[in-house]
């Protein structure tokens, strides 16, 4: 299972969808879309609705309902929520790498 926690925080808009429900629960698909659109590039939009949010909700960490587009938290959040916390009380001392070059 933590292998699956650490494969879902792999991805930059896998780790943005889990925090952002992380405390605001749920979430409109559309509001998730922006934040991470916001953090990448345009192709986020296609990648997260194709990719990403499925993979997330295929572990359980969330339940999308496309119908209604809302992402909540899934029956397995709880697990990966300690690993949340720990990336959102550490932002700020977390580097990002520099750029190659």
């Amino acid at each position: 299972m933590i292998d699956d926690h650490f494969e879902a925080l792999a991805d930059e808009q896998r780790r943005e969808v889990l925090l952002t429900i992380l405390e605001r629960n749920p979430q409109d698909d559309r509001t998730v879309t922006a934040a991470v659109r916001a953090e990448g590039e345009r192709t986020a939009t296609t990648e997260l609705h194709h990719a990403h949010l499925p993979k997330l909700e295929d572990y359980g960490l969330i339940e999308w309902d496309r119908g209604r587009n809302e992402i909540t938290k899934g029956p397995l959040f709880h697990q990966i929520r300690p690993l949340l916390v720990l990336l959102e009380e550490n932002r700020d001392k977390l580097v990002e790498p520099p750029p190659a070059e």
